[in-house]
C-alpha cells in the first residue's frame, strides 16, 4: 500500500500527524465509551466510589501526590511496546465509563458531559481523567 502524503512527509510532519490522529482516536475512544449502557444503580454506585476516594485524599492532603502519581504509573505502562496502546484504551474506556456515571448521576446526556469537559482548562493540562 503506496500512502505519498507520508512517504513524502518531514519526520516533523510524521510526528505531528501521528499525534494528532492518536489524540482524536483516543478521545473518541472515551466518547464511545460514555455511552456504555449503565443502569442508575451501577452509576451511583460508580458515582459514590469516585467522590469517596477523593474525600479522602483530600482528607489525607494526598490528592495532589496520587493523582501525579497514577498518571505517571499509567504514562510508563503505556510505553510499553505493543500492550502500552492497549492499555492506555483501557485507561481511556474507564475515564469514558466514570464521566458516563456522573453524567448519569447529574441527569444529562453523557455526551454533554464528554463535551463539557472539553471546555475547561484541566482538559487541555491532562488527556484524561482517572479514578
Amino acid at each position: 500500500m503506496s500512502m505519498p502524503f507520508w512517504n513524502n512527509a518531514s519526520p516533523r510532519n510524521k510526528r505531528l500527524i501521528t499525534i494528532i490522529v492518536v489524540f482524536i482516536a483516543s478521545a473518541v475512544a472515551m466518547g464511545l465509551s460514555t455511552l456504555t449502557p449503565m443502569s442508575q444503580q451501577d452509576a451511583e454506585s460508580t458515582f459514590n466510589q469516585l467522590n469517596q476516594t477523593v474525600t479522602t485524599l483530600k482528607d489525607n492532603g494526598g490528592i495532589l501526590q496520587f493523582i501525579f502519581g497514577n498518571n505517571l504509573m499509567i504514562t510508563v505502562m503505556m510505553f510499553i511496546p505493543f500492550i502500552g496502546p492497549l492499555i492506555g484504551f483501557y485507561v481511556f474506556y474507564n475515564t469514558g465509563a466514570v464521566i458516563g456515571a456522573q453524567s448519569v448521576h447529574y441527569g444529562f446526556h453523557p455526551l454533554i458531559g464528554f463535551a463539557s469537559l472539553w471546555l475547561t482548562p484541566i482538559a487541555w493540562l491532562r488527556s484524561e481523567e482517572r479514578r
